[in-house]
């Protein structure tokens, strides 16, 4: 099961995070984003 493919690096490259469905790298990219924005600790439980 590739999780990051051509494919799913053309889906998720310079899209919005509400234009397609959930994905783990989608998440961490949006985490680490938050953690140095915010300068807060973030944690996800999959």
């Amino acid at each position: 099961m590739p999780y990051f493919g051509e494919k799913e690096i053309e889906m998720y490259q310079g899209a919005a995070q509400y234009e397609n469905p959930p994905h783990i790298y989608a998440l961490a990219d949006n985490m680490f984003r938050n953690m140095i924005i915010d300068r807060e600790n973030q944690c996800v439980i999959i």
